[in-house]
């Protein structure tokens, strides 16, 4: 079965990340992301992450967990650098996302990322 969800998801936090797993669980997920123009008409506000993007949204993402860990240096575990490295050099971006920033490590990525829950994303 495939699932269709869309949304801003322009800041992406813990709440779109649990709501895309509960989405998931129903089927494939396909996210389809709302263009520059429509937000802006809906919320009145520009884009942070602009429709042609993705590279600076990757960078934006690795910039906000290093400031994250530099503040809270005990929220990276063993575990979760393993993964950052084991991903790094196909990954754009990574973040600790979810309650206190102990909830998920989210990869943005341009293809695939193997073991992980997959969101296809859709502008």
């Amino acid at each position: 079965m495939k699932v269709f969800v869309s949304g801003c998801y322009d800041m992406l936090h813990s709440g779109h990340v649990a709501f895309f797993e509960e989405a998931a669980t129903h089927g494939d997920l396909y996210v389809g992301l709302g263009s520059d123009k429509t937000i802006n008409q809906l919320k009145a506000r520009k884009t942070i992450n602009t429709d042609k993007n993705l590279l600076q949204f990757g960078k934006y993402f690795r910039e906000s967990f290093e400031a994250q860990i530099a503040m809270f240096p005990n929220m990276v575990t063993p575990q979760i650098t393993e993964a950052i490295h084991q991903y790094e050099s196909s990954a754009l971006g990574w973040k600790i996302s979810g309650a206190g920033g102990g909830g998920y490590l989210v990869l943005v990525s341009e293809t695939p990322v193997g073991n992980a829950m997959q969101i296809r994303i859709r502008r």
